[in-house]
């Protein structure tokens, strides 16, 4: 199908059935997509409307989610259609919609919420069918500006959201698109289970990149898989929350290139005919302490991280406030710093959200200045806006993760569903350490310790390398 959408002079797409409402929405994004400095929020000046409506119009709203709510925008096998098209036009009835005109409009109101003029409460207002297609597209655009700018494991977590009928397809719907690095190598075979198929994605992923990034797509938390699948292998039928626990996912995803846990050792990860897995590592040390599980699903649980911080500081026998200054900080103030953010920072930009290497000396301040904010005034307005860029980094460092301390007294961020007394490795190949669970029942007939696998993790001071040095001392286990 790729190459069909690719030679084709233009594709048609249908929405559904004319309404009377239907124009008022296409006037809206038509002019969304002429004005670029008219703001999305009717507070602001510019702000878009039209017959004297703008997006708080409860008649103008309810038709934009009502073309929204077409099932085009939330399907797999629509991305190809989309992304490799020259021409897009979309139909609902007898109206005809110009496909760029379209995606720009849904673009341009985007990056006004992620310039945070606009703020993206005024999106989140507007319910989460809206958010939801403003993010699909804004994807989509992505896609279509910079075609070889994802990985194929990129690819298919970016896309994890997307419907369809056949799992099979949340693999093979992306086979025809264009990627950065190698493309895969399989083939559409509806004969092999689902299992089959998601472990030889996982397969082939470790093969290919010598890199264990594939163990960092397994969704993390008590929704686990009902698959019959190995605890390593990303279930690509599970999706998150909403749309903005996704957002949060593939920012996790973003930052593995910034780390190197294992000092550039390829992968050593061999799976079996059993689909248990044999690999080599280094241990950590292992989990004495606990904070409680962090999921944000919307501005407000956002606006609990403080709660999170603030117990975290307990667990790391900490004073209730960090020092003024990162000068007087000590070097335990600093690691519980780093550990909160990731020492990582991001830049939200009109088209992307970039992250950097943390900086103690700009980064730090921000971190002061968002606890100044949250402690100073309890009752604040959960929206993130306003925030110091700090609370961008700790909400995606701290999501879908929880604060802990291991024996020998590191700090890290650990998976959901890790457990005190679970062992912290950093396994060759992967560019961040690991928490895995010790299975001592389970026989292998090999000898070696049997794990499951419980998620990714940050643990500071062994992100860059700091225990593999130039001989390590690798140990060999098994995965189930």
């Amino acid at each position: 199908m790729g190459h069909i959408y690719r030679e084709a002079s233009g594709v048609l797409i249908y929405l559904g059935n004319e309404w009377e409402g239907l124009g008022i929405a296409c006037e809206y994004l038509e002019l969304a997509a002429q004005r670029e400095d008219a703001h999305f929020a009717p507070s602001l000046q510019p702000h878009l409307e039209v017959r004297g409506q703008n997006i708080s119009t409860p008649y103008l709203r309810d038709n934009l989610l009502r073309l929204f709510s077409s099932a085009w925008f939330s399907r797999v096998w629509t991305v190809q259609e989309f992304v490799l098209a020259r021409k897009t036009t979309f139909f609902c009835g007898a109206t005809i919609v110009d496909g760029k005109r379209l995606e720009q409009g849904i673009v341009n109101i985007r990056q006004h919420a992620q310039s945070r003029c606009c703020g993206p409460h005024s999106i989140l207002a507007c319910g989460e069918t809206f958010l939801n297609v403003m993010a699909q597209m804004e994807a989509l655009h992505a896609m279509r500006a910079f075609p070889q700018a994802a990985s194929f494991l990129e690819t298919l977590h970016h896309c994890r959201q997307r419907r369809c009928t056949n799992p099979r397809d949340k693999i093979y719907g992306m086979l025809g698109m264009e990627f950065k690095g190698r493309a895969s190598c399989l083939q559409p075979n509806y004969d092999i289970s689902v299992e089959q198929l998601f472990v030889d994605v996982a397969r082939e992923q470790l093969e290919q990149t010598r890199t264990l990034d594939v163990l960092s797509c397994v969704v993390p938390g008590k929704r686990r898989t009902s698959l019959g699948i190995p605890s390593y292998v990303p279930d690509w039928t599970l999706m998150t929350k909403n749309i903005l626990t996704h957002h949060l996912s593939v920012d996790h995803l973003m930052t593995l290139p910034h780390y190197n846990a294992s000092g550039g050792f390829p992968a050593e990860f061999h799976i079996g005919p059993d689909n248990r897995a044999l690999t080599k590592g280094i241990e950590i040390d292992r989990i004495e302490a606990l904070g409680p599980a962090c999921f944000f699903s919307d501005l407000a649980s956002c606006g609990q991280a403080k709660d999170y911080v603030k117990e975290a500081r307990r667990l790391a026998g900490l004073p209730g406030s960090p020092p003024e200054s990162s000068e007087a900080a000590s070097a335990r103030e600093l690691a519980f710093w780093r550990t909160l953010c990731g020492n990582l920072a991001v830049h939200v930009g009109e088209e992307s959200r970039d992250w950097r290497a943390a900086d103690p000396a700009v980064d730090y301040e921000s971190y002061l200045q968002w606890s100044d904010i949250v402690n100073g005034v309890p009752s604040a307005d959960p929206q993130l806006d306003d925030r110091p860029a700090f609370e961008d980094a700790l909400v995606a460092t701290l999501s879908a993760r929880r604060f802990m301390r291991t024996g020998k007294g590191h700090f890290g961020m650990v998976a959901p569903d890790s457990r005190l007394g679970d062992v912290v490795m950093v396994l060759a190949g992967g560019r961040v350490p690991y928490v895995l669970h010790e299975e001592p029942g389970y026989e292998t007939g090999n000898g070696l310790v049997t794990h499951s696998f419980i998620g990714d993790a940050y643990v500071d001071g062994f992100m860059y390398g700091e225990c593999v040095g130039d001989d390590p001392e690798w140990m060999w286990l098994n995965l189930i």
